[in-house]
């Protein structure tokens, strides 16, 4: 086996290592996003909770504003009610104050419910501001936990990019640059970075399609020879 074969396979190696590291990589703005939306979530039933407090809030000041109301009217209609004289007239005006006492009475009743309603509320949130600190903490430390694995992606795929280009300096100027087409065309077509490949038992190890006898003979040879399916570059191991 040539020298440069050697050099080659050990190159593609070095590649398919950056390939998943820079896949590590790729995944990290996504990992991101996806936990500032869990974050945002639970940011979002806290603010909803507290709406939800602040409206029954206002319902029970708008309640006793309306209880406040009819306790005034009905005290007026008490005052007025001793200077009557009239038979009639003083019958109407305890009507009219049995009926607001009664609507006092349903207000209250409204009230008292929107005071459990009101517990209800500070109680939920209460439970989604815990929730909300629970969810923030997991997240800053999946982010820092993130934020390491790229430095530790970044500084592995400088080591292994160095490697690789003092790997293909040792091989054949022609032969590197027919490779680093190759694994340019498939990286950008979303399949695995492979431009150099073995034949095994007569066919290429990459699409597994027979190859020509005289193109293994080549490749024997360490000749530049590539497959007719997918044009990768082609070796044969040492037997």
């Amino acid at each position: 086996m040539q020298d440069w074969v050697q050099s080659l396979k050990a190159a593609q190696d070095k590649d398919l290592r950056i390939a998943r590291l820079q896949t590590q990589v790729d995944a990290v703005p996504v990992d991101k996003k996806n936990a500032q939306a869990t974050l945002d979530d639970a940011e979002g039933a806290v603010n909803e909770a507290k709406k939800s407090l602040q409206d029954v809030e206002m319902a029970i000041k708008t309640l006793q504003m309306d209880v406040e109301d009819a306790e005034n009217k009905r005290r007026d209609f008490e005052t007025k009610s001793m200077m009557i004289k009239d038979n009639n007239d003083y019958k109407a005006a305890m009507h009219q104050i049995e009926t607001v006492k009664e609507k006092v009475g349903r207000l209250e009743e409204q009230e008292l419910q929107l005071m459990e309603q009101r517990d209800t509320a500070r109680e939920r949130l209460e439970a989604e501001k815990k929730r909300f600190d629970a969810v923030a903490k997991r997240t800053n430390q999946h982010i820092d936990d993130l934020e390491r694995r790229l430095q530790a992606c970044e500084t592995q795929k400088a080591t292994l990019v160095a490697q690789r280009d003092e790997l293909l300096a040792d091989v054949p100027q022609d032969v590197a640059r027919m490779y680093e087409r190759l694994l340019s065309s498939r990286l950008r077509a979303g399949r695995e970075p492979i431009g150099f490949a073995p034949v095994v038992n007569n066919s290429c190890s990459c699409c597994h399609m027979e190859i020509p006898p005289q193109v293994r003979v080549n490749a024997m040879k360490g000749q530049k020879v590539n497959c007719p399916q997918c044009s990768v570059l082609l070796y044969v191991d040492d037997e």
